[in-house]
């Protein structure tokens, strides 16, 4: 369903420490899908991402996705709108596309489009 809050992305440079907080916090299990890229989904609601960095700039964490129809057609209307590309639209290999926008007060927002609707 379009419109939908998909996935939430948390950078962070430590993300055995920040899954450990999380953990703790909201007793969410995270699965390692890589050394540097947590995944927790629960049974409903936007799944989180945990991603290791080097470096996290101020405000571009926690990323909030939100699935669309068609990512090509949005990133279109986003340009037209006034609305910076921060990442062009990106392959999830097996999953869909996604791409990271910024609106007028710097804040940075993601689009999902999966590939099976």
């Amino acid at each position: 369903m379009v419109g939908l809050v998909e996935w939430i992305e948390w950078k962070t440079t430590d993300i055995d420490k920040t899954a450990n907080v999380l953990e703790k916090l909201f007793g969410w299990k995270f699965d390692k899908w890589s050394p540097d890229y947590f995944m927790f989904q629960p049974e409903k609601g936007a799944g989180v991402g945990l991603i290791k960095l080097d470096t996290v700039n101020a405000g571009y964490s926690p990323i909030n996705y939100i699935t669309v129809g068609s990512i090509d057609k949005t990133i279109d209307e986003a340009k037209n709108l006034g609305l910076i590309i921060k990442l062009p639209k990106s392959d999830i290999p097996n999953i869909g596309w996604h791409s990271l926008l910024q609106d007028y007060d710097g804040n940075v927002f993601g689009l999902f489009e999966r590939i099976n609707k």
